[in-house]
């Protein structure tokens, strides 16, 4: 298992992208393809791979100097329960430190919560709506 940054529109990309559309969207209906995925382009893109194969992936996108909101955490699943997610929230934290971040915020889905209580994450609003899933405001100190 290796994590790596990745360039947005490359290969390894438009293989996230179909991760992320099986996990993420294929379930609610929807399509990742009609996302506007330009506006990716200057996001620090992180995958998890297994041998060739993309097996875990978020983005990160800038909200400010010292602040970044995780986006779209996906892990194959039949790689779940493996401890993916973590390792590779865990290595993007050297990448965000090198970046001067100071805070990680995140949209997580009610059925996600635990998995970010778990890495440290701590509730700052109250639960929304977002892609039609109750979604909770969480924030991350570095």
């Amino acid at each position: 298992m290796k994590v790596k940054q990745i360039e947005w529109n490359s290969e390894d990309y438009k293989k996230a992208l179909e991760l992320r559309d099986k996990v993420l969207r294929q379930p609610l209906g929807m399509s990742i393809y009609d996302d506007p995925l330009e506006a990716e382009k200057k996001d620090l893109h992180i995958v998890v791979m297994e041998e060739t194969q993309i097996i875990g992936v978020c983005f990160y996108r800038s909200i400010d100097q010292e602040t970044m909101q995780m986006k779209q955490v996906a892990v194959d699943p039949s790689f779940q329960r493996r401890h993916i997610g973590r390792e590779m929230f865990i290595q993007s934290i050297q990448k965000l430190k090198q970046r001067q971040v100071k805070t990680i915020m995140v949209h997580a889905r009610e059925n996600a919560l635990g998995f970010y209580q778990k890495l440290g994450f701590e509730e700052c609003g109250e639960p929304f709506y977002e892609v039609g899933i109750r979604h909770h405001l969480l924030k991350y100190n570095l």
